[in-house]
């Protein structure tokens, strides 16, 4: 039975329930399109395999050392200041993805001419062993970057190029660009490539985007470097020339300031090998001039403690001469980007942790610069710190300035009380003395000189790198992308959702009533049955014999309408609609049928006297009928009263001549006496009203109405158009309403909505007609 029992009882539909049913069964009764679809897309997903280019991923590991190290790595390199701060390892990631360290790795592998062929249909890139032909870009061009060049191979001198011959190893003019071409392989099995050359600026930005560097832990100071290419020779290429560059800029780095040392030593040297050299003459001169071989043991006892004395005077001396250095270096307006002055004996820790400070912002602001622009607020906090630090740096000068000179007047004073007591010493063996303690002591110092100069150029020699290899660059055996397993199932998935969303914005994009529970959700109106489609010509479904799937919707009809009218009494049943084409004058014909079979009188009444509907489908004549009793008060009720074929307990009333002013004739007194003749005469009474959403004439006929009837179509009749019926409902205009659903078309996954299961009533459709095609992909009924 096709009913809602519990609308015919006034409560409350279980939508949830018949919703979910209805869209579940609204996609699986398009399962052999979803078949076809899933195939489909499997299909497309093994072309799209066949002709993707596998990526793989290149991937290396380096470590970062905290400091720098190396031999010679003491107490006397430590006085001359060669290490720098701990490394941060957020700064060497940017300086691996700055874009200098890239260019240059794009210009030694030529990275931006890229060639390709065609391996059936999978475009594969060339590279290194593989090519036959070398191009080198002498001179771009933007017509050269925007076309490819196809290249075919002619002979060992000639090449065709857009398909024309030019010759090997020349400077050659191709779209206003400057090319070589240069033969690499003598014999190669590819003779025709397309070349694709781009700007260096360009490629170098593709690359760092594809790149990424980052550190393997939060802790840890190894770093991974990692991208992905078509090329596995290409991505391991690129990986390993980055991180030489990386390492070469750092190299540098590391030995400028070594280089700024050793020219401060270079400098004393010249100066104090000048005067080593003017007092050693003056001592050879005066044991000439004067035959002195020897000194007294009181003289050599005041020689050594004047020498000791005057090695400190001459110790404060450089310090302050390193000082006026750092002076000069503080005063200096580009001191900026200078390195810092060297510290050589200056022992004071405050100013050397201050000049170390300063020395690793300095080196940063270098590593930072090359990464981002001059006008960077990263760039203006770091120059922020530095000036901060001169400014302390001034101070500990100034104040460590004063403190030598103290020092030195102190030396000094004690110099000239040892050199009043060598006045007791005879003349002669007094000037020798002091001529060799002059020598003693420009001696000593370019011997320190000397020295410091040996362990800085042995530490600038034997410099290594900040960081090591820990992981060479290298290739996966398995390609990251396309991965055949993810493909399949994102394709599937594709196939799946593909026609869910065909079938979805068909939904969507309708505005006609679909399905039972729309009914519901609009309205509360019962359902007192539903009608599938008639594929037939014939508008009389049910007759005695039929065993139909509509003869039993029909049936059901019957039977629910008996829970809704008592036949005794209420007999008269007004059938409506909102527009016409709904099918009114069918379900009256069918529903008469029905209730004939069941041994009762019925009478059709054809009141739709603008568009009569029942007597041309029963082949009635309508010259006499309901207008002509109206209008001629000599005609009876028993004399428009016509017999049918359809039955004998079948009788019509046609509308009769068609009127000027239906609504007039619906409101004459006669119509009353006639209904209630009728009543007398027949079990029950089927009124054919106009659609009431076009005209009144079904609200002026609703009062001689038991029980009314409102005729809704599946994908005909519009969901706006229930508000017509709620509001029949709401201000109580027709009584006992109901709703028929007529023209169910169950092949289209609305069984659950309107009622599955009368499916197997219509095994007699003609499937033999149909073409392979079209049985498959039909959906079954």
């Amino acid at each position: 039975m096709i009913t809602s029992t519990n609308n015919s009882l006034g409560q409350s539909p279980n939508t949830t329930e018949i919703n979910l049913k209805a869209e579940l069964f609204k996609y699986l009764i398009h399962w052999r399109w979803f078949l076809f679809s899933v195939l489909l897309f499997i299909l497309f997903a093994y072309c799209y395999l066949s002709i993707a280019s596998p990526d793989y991923r290149i991937y290396s590991r380096i470590l970062i050392k905290d400091q720098k190290s190396g031999i010679g790595q003491n107490d006397a390199l430590a006085q001359l200041n060669m290490f720098s701060p701990s490394k941060v390892v957020d700064n060497e990631i940017d300086i691996l993805t700055s874009y200098t360290l890239m260019e240059s790795v794009v210009k030694k592998l030529n990275l931006n001419v890229s060639y390709y062929h065609y391996e059936n249909l999978r475009k594969v890139e060339l590279y290194g062993s593989t090519l036959p032909i070398e191009v080198t870009l002498v001179k771009g061009s933007p017509e050269l970057f925007s076309e490819p060049l196809e290249i075919k191979l002619v002979d060992n001198r000639f090449i065709e190029v857009n398909e024309e011959r030019l010759p090997l190893g020349k400077v050659t003019h191709v779209n206003n660009g400057l090319l070589i071409f240069n033969q690499k392989a003598l014999q190669s099995p590819v003779q025709e490539m397309t070349v694709v050359i781009k700007p260096l600026a360009t490629i170098t930005e593709s690359i760092i985007k594809d790149l990424i560097v980052e550190a393997s832990s939060k802790v840890s100071s190894v770093l991974t470097l990692e991208m992905e290419s078509s090329v596995p020779e290409k991505g391991i290429d690129i990986l390993n020339n980055l991180i030489e560059a990386y390492k070469r800029a750092g190299l540098e780095d590391k030995n400028q300031f070594a280089a700024n040392t050793l020219s401060f030593i270079e400098e004393r040297l010249k100066f104090i090998a000048g005067d080593l050299s003017a007092v050693e003459k003056s001592v050879e001169n005066f044991k000439s001039r004067e035959r002195i071989t020897n000194i007294g043991a009181e003289s050599e006892l005041y020689l050594q403690t004047v020498k000791e004395n005057d090695n400190e005077i001459n110790k404060v001396k450089i310090q302050q001469s390193i000082l006026n250095n750092i002076r000069r270096y503080i005063n200096n307006s580009d001191s900026d980007a200078s390195m810092v002055p060297a510290t050589l004996g200056i022992s004071d820790p405050t100013l050397l942790s201050i000049i170390g400070e300063l020395s690793r912002l300095q080196a940063e602001r270098r590593s930072t610069l090359q990464v981002v622009r001059p006008e960077n607020p990263m760039l203006k906090t770091l120059d922020d710190q530095i000036a901060a630090l001169k400014l302390n740096l001034i101070d500990n000068v100034e104040s460590l300035a004063k403190t030598l000179s103290s020092t030195l007047v102190q030396l000094e004073s004690k110099n000239s009380k040892l050199e009043r007591t060598i006045e007791t010493v005879p003349g002669k063996e007094r000037q020798l003395v002091d001529i060799t303690r002059q020598q003693s002591i420009k001696n000593n110092l370019y011997v320190y000189l000397l020295q410091k100069r040996e362990e800085t150029e042995l530490s600038y020699a034997s410099e290594v790198s900040d960081s090591r290899i820990v992981d060479q660059p290298r290739s996966e055996v398995r390609p990251v992308r396309p991965i055949p397993k993810a493909i399949y199932f994102f394709f599937t998935f594709l196939g799946l959702l593909f026609p869910v969303s065909i079938i979805y914005l068909r939904d969507l994009l309708n505005d006609k009533i679909r399905s039972k529970a729309e009914i519901m959700l609009a309205t509360n109106i019962p359902i007192l049955g539903q009608i599938g489609h008639n594929g037939d010509s014939n508008n009389l479904i049910v007759h005695n014999n039929a065993r139909s799937a509509l003869s039993e919707q029909f049936r059901a009809l019957r039977t629910n309408l008996s829970f809704y009218i008592d036949g005794k009494v209420e007999k008269v049943i007004l059938l409506t609609s909102s527009m016409s084409g709904e099918g009114k004058s069918f379900i009256s014909l069918n529903m008469a049928s029905i209730l004939a079979i069941s041994g009762k009188r019925v009478l059709l009444m054809e009141l739709d006297l603008r568009k009569p509907g029942l007597s041309p489908k029963l082949g009635i004549k309508n010259n006499l009928g309901f207008t002509n009793y109206i209008i001629d008060t000599a005609l009876a009720p028993d004399d428009i009263i016509k017999e049918t074929d359809l039955s004998e307990n079948i009788s019509i009333i046609t509308s009769g001549t068609l009127p000027p002013n239906p609504a007039e004739l619906l409101l004459h007194s006669r119509n009353g006496d006639l209904m209630q003749h009728l009543k007398n005469k027949f079990d029950y009474i089927i009124i054919d009203a106009p659609p009431i959403g076009i005209v009144a004439d079904a609200q002026l006929l609703s009062q001689f109405a038991d029980m009314c009837v409102y005729v809704v179509r599946q994908n005909y009749t519009l969901k706006t158009q229930l508000t017509i019926v709620k509001e029949l409902q709401v201000d109580s205009k027709m009584k006992k309403l109901s709703i028929v659903v007529n023209d169910i078309d169950y092949s289209k996954g609305y069984g659950y909505g309107y009622g599955y299961g009368y499916g197997s009533y219509d095994s007699a459709l003609d499937s033999d007609k149909k073409s392979i095609f079209t049985q498959f992909f039909r959906p079954k009924k």
